[in-house]
């Protein structure tokens, strides 16, 4: 995502992540962290990261490491 999308200005998650419930959760847990500001996408849980890379605008980025092909 960060090719497609950029790392300036952290476009790779402004733009990239669409659910913003992920966002919202990633920003809460960013708060928690004391001394440390840590990157809101360093953030997002095990599931998120599915939801992100399930994502159709996304699935096409995503499929060459992550589709399992059917033995049919």
């Amino acid at each position: 995502m960060k090719e497609l999308y950029g790392v300036q200005n952290d476009a790779y998650w402004d733009q990239g992540v669409r659910d913003k419930d992920i966002k919202t959760e990633a920003y809460r847990k960013s708060l928690e962290y004391s001394g440390r500001t840590a990157a809101a996408g360093e953030l997002p849980g095990f599931i998120d990261y599915r939801k992100i890379v399930e994502d159709k605008a996304h699935w096409s980025i995503f499929k060459p490491v992550f589709d399992i092909p059917s033995r049919a």
